[in-house]
């Protein structure tokens, strides 16, 4: 709580959301590609008025920064969902492993802003007369994501193999994160949920590896369908997972 007091002094904002995080985080990716990996669905819940805080502070042109994956795929979802407002359940809002990536091939350039795309969740369940937005997330966030909300991330230092360094992989590229890493070997950090935490930037998504992953996964999702039926200026706004 101190630390907390002590940003918002120095003017940054501080919002929360809180993903119930389960096998669809921490369970290995052992298939061959990463677009045969099978991501377990995870429910969020998020305060309209932290989600309005958000959108002012973007409206504002000040940085987020999400403090934990968890927080990232929070966001990172709430945004498609807007994109995408057909996704919203009587259930709630649910988005799908690969849903980001078709639909950002759908949309290309003329894709919303990240006031855009939240200010419709907010606005759409304000006249619901909801107080907060629940949903699901089966998002995968591998290399080839060009995230939408995000500017930085507070992360620990997670395993090989697994769905989180794909996300960090894909928000800071992996030359920064194999750098770091071995830095972090080199050094004797702690490892894991309970160890030491770095801070990453975000870096532009080379267009030939954006353009391949959108391409996978559309074809694995059109593959899928065919078989189901029935003053650091990082520092402006942060987002913790509760």
């Amino acid at each position: 709580q101190d630390l907390i007091q002590s940003l918002r002094e120095k003017g940054i904002r501080w919002s929360q959301c809180a993903l119930h995080v389960g096998a669809g985080t921490f369970r290995p990716v052992t298939a061959k590609k990463v677009a045969q990996h099978i991501m377990h669905s995870e429910t969020f819940t998020m305060s309209l008025q932290n989600l309005e805080d958000v959108i002012q502070s973007l409206h504002a042109g000040r940085n987020i920064v999400a403090v934990g994956t968890t927080s990232a795929r929070v966001l990172e979802s709430l945004y498609w969902l807007g994109v995408a407002p057909e996704r919203s359940l009587t259930s709630g809002m649910c988005l799908g492993q690969w849903d980001a990536y078709s639909i950002q091939q759908q949309l290309g350039t003329e894709a919303p802003t990240g006031v855009e795309a939240l200010q419709q969740v907010h606005t759409r369940l304000l006249n619901q007369g909801e107080s907060a937005v629940h949903g699901s997330t089966r998002l995968c966030i591998a290399p080839g994501y060009s995230f939408k909300v995000c500017d930085a991330l507070i992360t620990n230092f997670h395993q090989p193999d697994s769905t989180l360094m794909l996300l960090v992989s894909a928000f800071a590229g992996k030359d920064t994160i194999m750098s770091s890493y071995h830095n972090a070997m080199d050094q004797g950090f702690r490892f894991l949920s309970y160890g030491d935490a770095s801070l990453l930037f975000r870096q532009p998504v080379p267009e030939t590896l954006a353009k391949f992953i959108h391409g996978a996964a559309n074809e694995l999702k059109s593959t899928a369908e065919a078989k189901v039926t029935p003053e650091v200026h990082a520092f402006d706004h942060i987002l913790t997972d509760n």
